[in-house]
């Protein structure tokens, strides 16, 4: 259920025009992936907690954060593992912070 909230979060702040089609698509796909082919553990429970409680904030820095990254691949400045790495940081540390 949390997933499928995240997803209807994501979709609503592309429709008011928060984030761009490219993140959106971006954060579906990453959604949509198995579990147990995810390259990190994603807790649905704590995304939705930020989505709900700070959409468009988080969806702003997520895209500012992800979207160059995402560049980097395609250019071949970094790794797809370089960046999952850096990744489950981020991660790690925007938990730890929700936490609080």
């Amino acid at each position: 259920m949390a997933k499928a909230r995240c997803e209807e979060i994501v979709i609503d702040q592309y429709l008011k025009g928060n984030i761009s089609n490219e993140f959106k698509e971006c954060m579906l796909l990453g959604l949509a992936v198995p579990e147990d082919e995810k390259p990190f553990a994603m807790n649905f429970n704590e995304l939705l907690k930020a989505l709900e409680n700070y959409p468009k904030n988080f969806l702003e820095t997520m895209e500012q954060e992800l979207m160059p990254l995402l560049d980097s691949i395609r250019l071949g400045i970094c790794t797809e593992e370089e960046i999952i790495s850096m990744l489950s940081d981020k991660l790690e540390e925007l938990e730890n912070e929700l936490s609080k």
